[in-house]
């Protein structure tokens, strides 16, 4: 990514920890520890359905998460940043039981939109936010992510572009009709009005996607001819979405692969080890802040 050690001052990255599940006492003692050690302010924890022993789907598991980890880094003044993976139904969100987000102040949603961009949206917050939504675009040779610049755009003309994008990355095709593209949109919880639907069928059928036929295709229309969607439509994707990378957690407590940590001795008590896991990368995750 571009960077020196020099620049790194302040990141603690701990691959495969040997830590006890967090949903557990001995977990949340072992981490609180490493984070004493290292004076960590924030901690980033990839993935959390891999970091806790109880069932995903159980609230009893998000429970005690709560009680022993998350209430012990709100009491220590620590951050806390939780990555996930949403399930196979997308609009649904996370996965795992209800009381997962339960003690989270925002949920952000990353997804993949083409080969380069992804959005990201904030789909429940504690408080009010003035931006909910951005574009991110990723580069190479350094990697790194910058904010898309729109320019002053409605949300209405910014809902139909994430429509365009969304399609074209699902390979719909360019003559797709509006009940078709409304379905699709509400089975991804976008919500719109007709007239959006609408405007994002003229707008495709004017841009025909690659995978189109040849006899389905017809020449880009000008510049000017473009509707409220902006100065011309989203680009075309030409990949399949790749598949999410292994997560880097691995089984906390059994995997051999660890990292001992020096913690502070307590008065008339004995130090440890402990560790924690700072890393993501997946195409789409839940992000729990």
């Amino acid at each position: 990514m571009g960077c020196g050690p020099d620049d790194l001052d302040h990141l603690d990255y701990l691959s495969f920890p040997t830590l006890a599940a967090l949903d557990s006492e001995r977990g949340a003692l072992e981490l609180l520890a490493a984070i004493a050690a290292y004076g960590s302010e924030i901690v980033i924890i990839d993935t959390i359905s891999r970091a806790v022993g109880g069932e995903e789907n159980s609230n009893d598991t998000w429970l005690d998460f709560y009680r022993y980890t998350g209430l012990g880094l709100k009491q220590a003044g620590v951050a806390m940043l939780r990555l996930d993976h949403t399930g196979k139904d997308e609009a649904k969100g996370q996965r795992g039981g209800s009381a997962k987000s339960g003690d989270v102040d925002a949920v952000w949603r990353l997804t993949k939109i083409g080969e380069d961009r992804l959005r990201l949206e904030c789909t429940d917050a504690r408080f009010p936010l003035e931006t909910k939504s951005v574009h991110l675009l990723r580069h190479t040779d350094p990697l790194e992510h910058t904010v898309e610049t729109l320019g002053k755009m409605t949300s209405r003309e910014e809902k139909i572009r994430h429509i365009i994008a969304l399609a074209d990355a699902a390979r719909l095709p360019s003559d797709t009709s509006r009940e078709d593209i409304a379905t699709f949109a509400r089975e991804r919880n976008i919500k719109a009005r007709t007239d959006v639907f609408s405007e994002v069928v003229k707008l495709r059928k004017l841009s025909p996607t690659i995978w189109d036929s040849p006899s389905e295709s017809t020449s880009p229309p000008p510049s000017d001819s473009v509707g409220t969607a902006g100065d011309s439509p989203p680009e075309n994707v030409d990949s399949e979405r790749k598949n999410a990378v292994p997560d880097p957690w691995g089984q906390p407590g059994t995997d051999s692969i660890g990292l001992t940590v020096p913690v502070p001795s307590s008065p008339g008590g004995d130090g440890g080890t402990a560790g924690q896991t700072v890393t993501a990368q997946a195409n789409e995750k839940e992000i729990s802040a």
